[in-house]
């Protein structure tokens, strides 16, 4: 018996969106970040300000952190979302969505509420951590 191999992840893309229930954010406030990770380590980071309708680029910033580290956050991604993940259900808070796209051309599309407690972790860390610890950016939303 042979086991089943799956399809490589190439790229995944996170959107975070932190606005909620509440005081209206300030125009030029941030309050989504858009964040790809491609498998080669390449990663193409964009901020956007709010801007009462329509949310205005605030940056765009791409650099490479390596095969290595992304393969680390593709590992750890895997494990979070395809062999333990249970959605959670939180309104009034901000959310996230987001894309896994693999060597087949599939892409598997997740969402979530943007909040520290969700359940996107590994053995106990955060996936949020992992990522930001591997792309060198404490400044991320991600997951939380």
């Amino acid at each position: 018996m042979h086991k089943e191999i799956k399809p490589a992840i190439t790229k995944i893309q996170i959107v975070s969106n932190n606005i909620c229930y509440g005081p209206r954010p300030e125009p030029g406030d941030e309050v989504e970040q858009e964040l790809v990770i491609e498998r080669d380590g390449q990663v193409a980071i964009a901020k956007f300000a709010y801007g009462g309708g329509d949310n205005k680029l605030m940056e765009r910033e791409r650099f490479s952190v390596g095969k290595e580290k992304a393969e680390t956050i593709f590992d750890a991604l895997c494990r979070c979302f395809y062999e333990d993940y249970e959605a959670a259900m939180v309104t009034d808070v901000g959310s996230w969505k987001m894309s896994v796209f693999d060597t087949e051309g599939n892409r598997d599309k997740f969402s979530g509420p943007l909040v520290e407690f969700n359940r996107t972790t590994v053995d106990g860390e955060s996936l949020s951590d992992t990522i930001r610890a591997n792309l060198e950016r404490k400044d991320l939303f991600v997951f939380d």
